[in-house]
């Protein structure tokens, strides 16, 4: 079995920053995804087995090229996903007065980004025959939101895509 490395998602927000700060010291390689911030975990940087990589979790292409550079940086293959990465509902509204387009963005890139760490991941984690997958998620994907639909649905759909 090959050496696996762990892998946080959303690496920079409040979930992922502390979990990136948590298993920085365990000793197994790490790579810690991040879109365009990275104030929160900055101090991680150059620490021994942990590396920092802005990616676009939107792209199939660079999530994967994001992955195979730190599997050959790391000398390891992803074994542990930890999926924070979200994106929220900027306007705030009810379904009836939401925006089209913000409600398009919110509830694909949710769904896209899920699928695309899950895609990149899975096949090595089948070939090294050991794996494990930790999608967050949210009490909105049971309860609803009122002002922001397009973010409970996606995360309702995340229920469903890990099942």
């Amino acid at each position: 079995m090959k050496r696996g490395m762990t892998i946080i998602t959303g690496a920079n927000g409040q979930v992922g920053s502390h979990l990136a700060r948590h298993y920085a010291g365990s000793g197994e390689p790490l790579l810690l995804l991040y879109h365009k911030e990275v104030q929160r975990i900055a101090e991680l940087d150059g620490l021994d087995g942990v590396l920092l990589q802005s990616c676009d979790l939107c792209s199939f292409e660079e999530t994967r090229k994001a992955l195979d550079s730190a599997s050959q940086k790391l000398t390891a293959v992803p074994a542990r996903l930890i999926h924070t990465a979200a994106v929220r509902s900027s306007d705030a509204k009810t379904l009836a007065e939401s925006d089209p387009l913000v409600f398009n963005q919110v509830l694909g890139s949710n769904l896209v980004m899920a699928y695309n760490i899950l895609r990149n991941c899975l096949p090595g984690m089948i070939a090294n025959q050991f794996g494990r997958v930790v999608i967050f998620g949210s009490n909105v994907a049971l309860t609803g939101l009122k002002n922001g639909a397009a973010y409970s649905a996606a995360k309702a759909a995340l229920v469903n895509l890990v099942k």
